[in-house]
């Protein structure tokens, strides 16, 4: 091959990389900039035009048309006028909660926080620059090579010995959140697997026993499912991988040039950082937020009451009489239409609203929650990967040991958790988004504000402070069960 070719070949593949470069550096540009306003808008247009859609079909062609003039649904004209009024109240009750969804603002943290250049955060210290041994005692946790050497030297199955080493690095400035878990400067270190001697490691199955009792042989298969799965490298990671997740440096917004309130997120969609955001819904052109978020539940749950309605009474009344268009095979096509829009409408916003009921009673946003469906995921991975498919006794009681240490996940070790221990709901957290049960100050409609989107009385703080979980410090660093 001659030179010539060769420095073309090398032209060549330096234009492809550049233009691979350009075309990603520009996607993530239009990426970072928010949608146009008529793009973000449009489906909102869309849902208005079926809700006056449905509204037409019903009342005109089937009510009216159907009923009135050709007498084909078997009930009279008060039974009639009773499916317009029923379907007349819920209708208005779908809308007033789209109404307030939309024209309520979710609330944006640039109202509230002023910007502000990047929080200092502090280099990492060069091996040269370490202090002197002696002075590094007892500043720290282990080193990575010290956690290496100790994980030969422990022999039991959840403790490890809390002295600190004579030669701890200054990189490992975060105190260990918990015996077997540490989180350093540079990650989180998973617990070291224990030791076995060498009958142990030749005979896993030889564990000693208590033969006296079923409990004490129980208690031994237990200890051997958690020291198999250490053994593999199944472990649990501390939240948040022991990260203090409330301070500045973590909650700098590089985009809105400011530091966000707890819970807060940009949102691509928007360009902007929006409290306690949960999700950005092209439904209502718009994102859900702390301050809509209610509107947003009572909506799906007044569209849930209505598309069932509508297509209870179509299908019902259509089948009633054995002279119905339906049965004859001539039924209105638009009517045919309206009911599978009610059908699918009904089905999407039963399984919104009970997914956005469920996240409220565990304290969690849509956003939070992927996180922990994502740690329940590995989890389960990892168990499947140590004990195979059938292993669900193992499984079962090494996820019970990692519970007792962190905390269920999504519950104990979620930091905005306010339940008791053991409680499968967070009701704290229901009443402060949807109002409490009885009249109060906030709530003066009670349980009623659960189901019409009627307003609650919030400060202006309302979004931007959360109380915290008790396992949680002030830097959202974890510290484990309190006693």
């Amino acid at each position: 091959m001659s030179p010539n070719s060769s420095s073309s070949d090398r032209t060549l593949c330096g234009t492809i990389e550049e233009a691979k470069f350009v075309a990603r550096e520009n996607r993530e540009q239009r990426l970072q900039k928010p949608q146009p306003w008529l793009a973000r808008k449009l489906i909102v247009f869309f849902t208005i035009g079926i809700m006056g859609y449905a509204l037409y079909i019903y009342i005109v062609r089937f009510c009216i048309q159907q009923g009135l003039q050709r007498r084909q649904l078997g009930i009279g004209k008060g039974g009639i006028a009773g499916l317009i009024v029923g379907f007349g109240i819920l209708w208005f009750w779908m809308v007033w909660g789209y109404a307030m969804v939309i024209f309520v603002s979710p609330g944006f943290a640039k109202h509230y926080v002023q910007p502000s250049p990047p929080p200092f955060v502090a280099p990492p210290v060069a091996p040269g620059q370490m202090m002197p041994m002696e002075e590094r005692h007892g500043i720290a946790g282990p080193s990575y090579e010290e956690q290496s050497n100790h994980a030969h030297e422990t022999t039991t199955v959840t403790t490890v010995e809390n002295k600190p080493p004579e030669n701890a690095g200054m990189l490992d400035s975060i105190r260990p959140p918990n015996p077997v878990a540490l989180p350093n400067g540079y990650g989180y270190l998973p617990p070291p697997a224990p030791a076995l001697s060498t009958a142990q490691a030749a005979a896993p199955e030889s564990i000693p026993k208590n033969k006296s009792t079923p409990s004490s042989r129980k208690e031994a298969r237990r200890q051997a499912a958690i020291q198999k799965a250490l053994q593999n490298g199944a472990y649990r990671r501390p939240p948040n991988l022991g990260s203090p997740v409330l301070k500045p440096e973590y909650r700098y917004c590089s985009k809105c040039m400011f530091i966000k309130p707890p819970r807060t997120h940009h949102c691509r969609a928007c360009g902007t950082c929006v409290l306690r955001y949960d999700h950005h819904c092209p439904w209502i052109g718009g994102c859900v937020g702390a301050r809509n978020h209610k509107y947003f539940m009572n909506f799906t749950f007044a569209t849930s009451i209505f598309t069932a309605y509508t297509l209870s009474t179509l299908l019902g009344f259509s089948l009633r009489s054995p002279d119905s268009p339906l049965n004859r095979g001539d039924i209105d096509p638009q009517v045919l239409l309206i009911v599978v829009f009610s059908a699918l409408f009904w089905l999407f916003t039963t399984l919104l609203c009970a997914s956005h009921v469920l996240l409220t009673l565990r304290n969690q946003t849509t956003v939070e929650n992927l996180g922990f469906r994502s740690q329940t995921e590995r989890e389960d991975a990892q168990l499947a990967r140590v004990f195979g498919f059938w292993g669900c006794v193992p499984r079962a009681a090494v996820r019970k040991s990692w519970d007792k240490e962190y905390g269920r996940v999504g519950k104990e070790n979620n930091i905005w958790w306010l339940g008791s221990e053991g409680e499968p709901f967070d009701w704290e957290a229901f009443y402060e988004l949807m109002g409490t049960p009885k009249p109060s100050k906030t709530n003066p409609w009670g349980w009623a504000a659960w189901v019409f989107p009627l307003p609650l009385r919030k400060g202006d703080d309302w979004g931007l402070n959360f109380k915290r979980n008790d396992r949680f410090d002030e830097t959202g660093a974890w510290v484990g069960r309190r006693i």
